[in-house]
């Protein structure tokens, strides 16, 4: 047991009734460690799956993409399905009310390989070439508001535009 996990994923885990707690130790998951190669060390599990649960947790509450961006694993977005969703079938449809899906307050849907999808980040490319990322890629940083800079110069300190966003 571990009281910080106990506080904080493991009372996540049983508000839902999901009566697995997470432990200091977790089983490695494969498809976690092909997820984030880049993990190493004792706790490489841990993290992980504490990454999962944030993915979980917080899906539709606009964090993931900075989560991806805060842990250098912006390779994740190369592939498509990290922008796509939730699939919209049939099935998933009879679980919400009809305008979820369809009219005025419909979400972003997205056509993907024949099916459908709610799109994750609308504003993101879908196209290959948008999807690459390289280490010294702009899109790591955000860029610094002008009025930041300039403010900044004004009280006798220069900050400067992130790279790529001069």
């Amino acid at each position: 047991q571990d009281p910080e996990l106990d506080k904080t994923i493991n009372a996540l885990r049983d508000r839902v009734g999901f009566n697995h707690h997470l432990t200091t130790n977790p089983i490695e998951d494969p498809k976690l460690v092909a997820e984030y190669p880049t993990i190493k060390g004792p706790n490489a599990n841990l993290i992980r799956e504490i990454r999962r649960e944030r993915r979980i947790e917080l899906a539709l509450e606009g964090f993931r993409y900075d989560d991806i961006m805060r842990w250098n694993a912006m390779k994740l977005f190369e592939n498509p399905k990290t922008y796509l969703g939730m699939r919209v079938t049939d099935k998933v449809k009879a679980l919400y009310q009809p305008e979820v899906f369809e009219g005025s307050t419909a979400r972003d849907l997205i056509e993907y390989n024949g099916k459908t999808y709610i799109r994750m980040y609308s504003g993101k490319s879908l196209n290959e070439a948008g999807r690459k990322w390289t280490g010294n890629d702009k899109r790591l940083y955000y860029p610094i508001p002008t009025s930041q800079i300039t403010l900044s110069a004004s009280h006798g300190s220069l900050l400067k535009q992130n790279p790529g966003w001069e």
